[in-house]
């Protein structure tokens, strides 16, 4: 699920970065189309001025405007004039220029598309304008139609775009705008990476988190689990019933124990017996198992002292007149115990051996 989450982020980064190439491609298509828009409007005014010194003279021939005017006005291959009457050519670019489309018509030169379409936009006395494609170079054209001694006529300013672009000032604007733009799909893809990261590093140090918090819990849950075990069974915080004993004895066998020795001790109130099971608790600590049998009866289960010295140390704890009774040796009781069992086995197992003989013997 993290690992599809992280892919789509960058899915998303390298769509966002492509967004920002093209938007950056498309606003240096706009500056551009708005520098030859800006060209071609003050080319129209040029073509205007060019229009009122041909019609600041009448009875001009075609030859006396073309020889005083549009000659005189420079030519070349990236900007030229057109200059046509009714549908004939009868200027382009220059003498040979203008020598090889004779007799050609204006529609005819203009072949393309957009050109087509420029000429057809041309108005009477009105400059126009558009971006033409000529062959494999695109113009700014700017054109208008006019009437000179009852004649109809079409004039033609035609630049190449490359030179408009090419200006210095243009170039150095358009480069920095690159560089900016540039920069700023860089500082874009470089925050993208930054974030990934820092998610990718925060969901690991989250998982560590949440590990070492699993770890803690574990290690909570053990100790609880250890107080709560202690609380139950350690000697020194627990007094037991008579009903524990035969559980006790058996834990103490397995853990080892080889001498187990009780004592009982009778006192004439309860304050006392609760006293002495408090004090003996913090005397003899682990080594010996606290019993409560009634109100004013207590006994001592001592592990691995003899019943002899385990009578002596109470007897130093106690006063003279408490009475101290002396219990059978709770590991000889057992061995016993279980050699009686072992015994009343082994006679059920003969007397079963000789019923049989005579129950075949029948």
């Amino acid at each position: 699920m993290r690992s599809r989450r992280e892919r789509g982020i960058l899915i998303l980064i390298l769509a966002l970065s492509v967004g920002l190439i093209m938007l950056g491609v498309f606003i240096m298509g706009q500056y551009e189309y708005s520098v030859l828009t800006s060209y071609a409007k003050q080319q129209d005014s040029y073509v205007k001025l060019v229009l009122d010194q041909i019609n600041l003279q009448a009875d001009r021939s075609d030859d006396e405007i073309i020889e005083n005017i549009l000659a005189s006005l420079g030519n070349g291959d990236t900007s030229y004039w057109a200059f046509s009457k009714e549908q004939t050519i009868l200027y382009i670019k220059n003498v040979t220029e203008t020598y090889q489309y004779k007799g050609i018509t204006m529609e005819s030169y203009f072949s393309s598309n957009t050109a087509s379409e420029f000429l057809d936009s041309l108005r009477l006395n009105q400059v126009t304008h558009a971006i033409v494609n000529m062959g494999d170079n695109q113009y700014v054209a700017s054109g208008v139609i006019f009437k000179y001694d009852g004649n109809q006529y079409k004039i033609c300013l035609l630049t190449d775009q490359t030179v408009i672009l090419s200006d210095n000032a243009f170039l150095s604007a358009k480069i920095l705008m690159y560089i900016f733009w540039i920069a700023l799909i860089i500082i874009a893809l470089l925050m993208s990476v930054f974030l990934l990261i820092e998610r990718v590093l925060r969901r690991r140090e989250i998982e560590e988190e949440e590990a070492s918090i699993q770890d803690l819990n574990l290690k909570l849950e053990k100790a609880e689990s250890e107080v709560q075990y202690y609380r139950y069974y350690s000697p020194e915080n627990n007094v037991y019933t008579d009903k524990m004993l035969p559980l006790l004895i058996d834990s103490l066998r397995s853990k080892g124990a080889k001498q187990l020795s009780m004592l009982t001790v009778e006192f004439p109130e309860e304050r006392l017996t609760d006293d002495f099971l408090h004090n003996t608790a913090d005397r003899f600590g682990k080594r010996v198992l606290r019993f409560k049998e009634s109100d004013k009866k207590a006994s001592l289960l001592f592990v691995n002292v003899e019943q002899a010295e385990a009578k002596e140390q109470l007897e130093r704890l106690l006063p003279p007149e408490v009475k101290i009774t002396d219990s059978r040796d709770m590991m000889a009781a057992m061995k016993e115990e279980e050699t009686g069992t072992d015994t009343k086995s082994d006679e059920v197992g003969a007397a079963e051996t000789e019923e049989k003989p005579a129950t075949d013997a029948e």
